[in-house]
């Protein structure tokens, strides 16, 4: 029995430093079963990007469950929490949690404004659009400002 083999490769990516795990798991002749396992800062933005699209699919899941009384929707919405924290503790481990956790609300918060207009039929008036737009600058302001 052949041992897994473990590479460990570091790339930059516009001075984000990029982890790259590559666990082979067995090679023979031709064929191999291999897979590798991102982290570094790069990959931290990644997964506060997945919490943040999760926090939308659980706030949606939730109310279309009625108040958990239809089973799909209340199971989709606890494993929509569950990716979402913990594609949060991934994001914290390379940021702090005072810049994960505004853009983690933010993306939900903006990402809820959408759905209620696509899915549900919101209206919002033109001064409410503006503060959106504002999140939305305030999201990226962050980013743009942490040095990540």
């Amino acid at each position: 029995v052949k041992l897994p083999l473990l590479k460990i490769k570091s790339y930059s990516h516009r001075g984000s430093q990029v982890i790259i795990t590559f666990i082979k798991v067995f090679e023979e002749g031709n064929r191999c079963l291999a897979f590798f396992i991102l982290g570094g800062i790069l990959m931290s933005w990644i997964y506060l990007l997945i919490v943040g699209i999760f926090e939308v699919v659980w706030a949606t899941t939730k109310k279309l469950s009625n108040g958990f009384s239809v089973l799909s929707y209340s199971l989709a919405t606890l494993v929509g929490i569950a990716i979402s924290f913990g594609s949060l503790v991934l994001a914290t481990k390379n940021l702090s949690l005072s810049i994960a956790y505004p853009i983690w609300t933010g993306i939900g918060a903006v990402g809820d404004v959408i759905v209620g207009v696509v899915l549900f039929h919101d209206q919002f008036s033109a001064v409410t659009w503006i503060f959106v737009a504002m999140l939305v600058v305030s999201i990226i302001g962050i980013k743009m400002t942490t040095g990540h």
